[in-house]
């Protein structure tokens, strides 16, 4: 498969070609919103192509949030044409090798609930829930690609954030607080790291850390 990054006009061409109504729709969400975010000239596209054509597109871009570098993933999505590859998995993989070339230390995303068992398969786990009961994740990235969620997805909160450099575990202590705070019962039955994350987040130096 070919990983490769396509500029505005390209990807339009691509969206062109879909055939599949929740492909199209999906697809135009997603140009909404990086023509919001103003993401194209930065950022472009990157899509998966096999000699089939087209297996797999992704909307991604590295930020400075919350201290340190991150791996953003706003709208990932197979076409029907390429489906039952294992495409999104690769995607990701190579999304995530990409962003560590470029100085990222951890990949975040809300997943929703319909996306859950595919995230759930390449490893992914989660701080809680958020507002939009979509479930929150923030782990630490590395070269191995979607390995490495393997390394973290049976560690606790607290092993997660030592991993982290001070300045960087108090950003993210703030930085997944505000994405969780509003966590209810609305796990969709996926652990989560809620509990033992606020018991971090109320313990009395830590506090005195964020101040």
């Amino acid at each position: 498969m070919l990983y490769k990054k396509v500029n505005k006009t390209d990807y339009l061409k691509i969206h062109a070609s879909l055939t599949d109504p929740a492909d199209i729709k999906f697809s135009k969400t997603a140009i909404g919103m990086w023509d919001f975010m103003k993401a194209w000239d930065a950022w472009g596209v990157r899509i998966l192509e096999d000699e089939e054509g087209i297996c797999c597109i992704c909307f991604m871009k590295v930020s400075g949030q919350a201290g340190t570098k991150v791996l953003f993933l706003s709208n990932i999505f197979t076409p029907a044409s390429g489906r039952g590859k294992g495409s999104a998995r690769t995607m990701i993989d190579f999304n995530i090798k990409e962003a560590v070339n470029l100085g990222a230390e951890t990949i975040r995303l809300d997943c929703n609930k319909s996306a859950l068992g595919f995230y759930d398969k390449i490893g992914l786990s989660y701080w809680g829930t958020t507002r939009d009961k979509s479930m929150f994740c923030d782990l630490p990235i590395d070269s191995t690609g979607v390995s490495c969620f393997q390394q973290t997805k049976n560690k606790t909160a607290a092993e997660i954030l030592d991993s982290y450099s001070e300045r960087v575990r108090t950003a993210k202590i703030k930085w997944i607080y505000k994405k969780v705070k509003m966590h209810e019962e609305t796990d969709h039955g996926h652990p989560c790291r809620y509990d033992d994350f606020m018991d971090i987040y109320n313990n009395k130096a830590t506090l005195e850390l964020l101040l």
